[in-house]
């Protein structure tokens, strides 16, 4: 059914969400005992396992926001050890938009649901005053197995009591990847001049790079990771300096030992832009005790891109040895994420 392109303020009518949102809603689950229909409130699911729930806005990508917003907080389910199954999704857009707007990130919210198999649950659309661009609101929620109570009790332990192992840092994944994709897609017309075609093309693409799901479950699977963190806003420096104050203890962090790839490298440095402070999602970090390092490394054998990139320390500092010869407690001082600056 074809719709007018008028644009107006509020909810969309009631024959565009049936016809292009309702029918765009991930994977079918047979746990959704109610799901989003048009006079239902809320939606209702079964579940018999501990649950895990994350919500995140997307506001920095404007191409494909929809499909960003899945994958970005499938992540944060994801690196804890659980299975992302359900999202709730808010689309708000500005008042000078068209129907085919929504439409379009429905669309990708719906092949991103379908690649991690998540049946979306419900949420709410509405073109509002509010903003002056598309937001994108995914509120995101899994499961998890008993497994996790084990874990929990040992960091709660850590958490305490100084260290009686060693535990050190994994990084799966290079970092970058994402900031990589949002410049050449949305800011093309600043790294022109140094890329090649294909380079150009290889970067935008890496925006289909940035899901851990799987990532996630295969570390889990090995019964070698403690804890683990999705680095997003502010980097693997802020990622670095979260775990520091969730686990109550210090790191030391070497730069030279943190994967990067030369795309990445290459577009940081012509616009200035510090590679540990850029947003990352795509690699994981990944607290792994030394009993188990081995196992946790040789799961990963045919993935080159995992190194071990520091450990844990009683001592409260987050030191990151830089590869200028910085010695930089992360600690002391606020991170701000460098990509912002592109949006002044």
């Amino acid at each position: 059914m074809k719709f007018e392109t008028k644009k107006f303020v509020g909810k969309p009518f009631h024959d565009f969400l049936s016809f292009h949102i309702l029918d765009k809603l991930g994977s079918y689950n047979e746990k959704v005992l109610l799901g989003p229909a048009i006079g239902v409130d809320a939606s209702v699911i079964f579940q018999d396992k501990l649950i895990a729930v994350h919500t995140d806005p997307i506001t920095g990508a404007s191409h494909d926001i929809g499909y960003f917003s899945i994958i970005i907080s499938a992540n944060d389910i994801a690196s804890i050890g659980a299975k992302p199954e359900f999202a709730s999704v808010c689309i708000l857009v500005p008042v000078n938009s068209e129907l085919r707007l929504i439409q379009e990130i429905q669309e990708q919210l719906h092949r991103a649901s379908l690649e991690l198999n998540i049946a979306i649950i419900g949420g709410h659309t509405e073109i509002t005053n509010a903003v002056n661009k598309p937001i994108v609101i995914t509120t995101m929620i899994g499961t998890l197995d008993l497994t996790f109570k084990k874990r929990l009790k040992e960091i709660n332990e850590i958490k305490k009591k100084p260290l009686k192992s060693k535990y050190y840092v994994v990084l799966i994944n290079p970092i970058g990847i994402e900031a990589t994709a949002i410049i050449a897609n949305d800011f093309e017309h600043l790294i022109s001049s140094i890329l090649n075609k294909d380079e150009l093309e290889q970067a935008k693409s890496l925006k289909y790079k940035i899901s851990i799901v799987d990532i996630a479950k295969k570390a889990y699977e090995t019964n070698a990771v403690l804890f683990a963190h999705d680095p997003t806003e502010g980097g693997i420096a802020t990622a670095l300096k979260e775990i520091s104050i969730f686990l109550n203890k210090g790191m030391e962090i070497y730069e030279d030992k943190i994967i990067i790839l030369d795309i990445s490298k290459k577009i940081f440095n012509f616009l200035k832009i510090d590679p540990l402070k850029v947003i990352s999602s795509g690699c994981l970090l990944c607290i792994v005790k030394e009993e188990n390092l081995n196992k946790f490394i040789s799961s990963f054998k045919n993935n080159s891109y995992i190194s071990i990139i520091g450990e844990l320390k009683n001592e409260k500092e987050c030191i990151i040895n830089r590869i200028n010869g910085e010695r930089l407690d992360l600690l002391k001082f606020d991170i701000y994420e460098e990509l912002w600056k592109l949006f002044d």
